[in-house]
C-alpha cells in the first residue's frame, strides 16, 4: 500500500488532498462537498479510493464563491 501513496504523489504533484485544500482556501470540508453539490465547484480529479484532490488555482473560486454569497 505504500506504493500506491508514492503513486498517488507522483501522479498528482501539483494538486492538493481535500482537508491542505479547506485549509489554504480557509474553508472547511462541508463547505467544499456543499459546494461540489451545488455544481460550483468540482474536484480536479479523484483518487481510486475516491479522495478529492483539487488545483490550488481553485482556491480562487472558493474565495469568488464567498464573495458573490456577501
Amino acid at each position: 500500500s505504500g506504493a500506491g501513496t508514492e503513486e498517488t504523489m507522483i501522479d498528482r504533484p501539483n494538486l492538493l488532498k481535500i482537508g491542505d485544500f479547506a485549509r489554504i482556501a480557509d474553508t472547511n470540508l462541508r463547505t467544499l462537498r456543499y459546494y461540489e453539490e451545488l455544481g460550483l465547484l468540482a474536484p480536479a480529479t479523484r483518487s481510486e479510493g475516491g479522495f478529492r484532490y483539487y488545483r490550488l488555482t481553485d482556491v480562487n473560486r472558493v474565495r469568488m464563491i464567498r464573495e458573490l454569497q456577501g
